[in-house]
């Protein structure tokens, strides 16, 4: 829920260097896609990596992935 404000996501490698990021998501989205701003995911399959959600004025309840 980002009615007022917004959430993004970033792709981090084990060092911490930020491989993608998102265009902010913004409204009530239970179901919302992420939409990448910066980088390729498909030139990270099989690597290890983190996710970095941020958040502005906003709740965030759960995420999942697909390929």
């Amino acid at each position: 829920d980002a009615l007022n404000g917004e959430l993004s996501v970033e792709v981090l490698d084990t060092d911490g260097t930020v491989l993608a990021a998102s265009v902010p998501l913004t409204g009530d989205l239970p179901c919302g896609v992420v939409n990448w701003q910066r980088g390729n995911l498909a030139n990270l399959k099989g690597r290890v990596v983190r996710l970095r959600f941020t958040l502005r004025h906003a709740s965030f309840y759960s995420y999942w992935m697909e390929e």
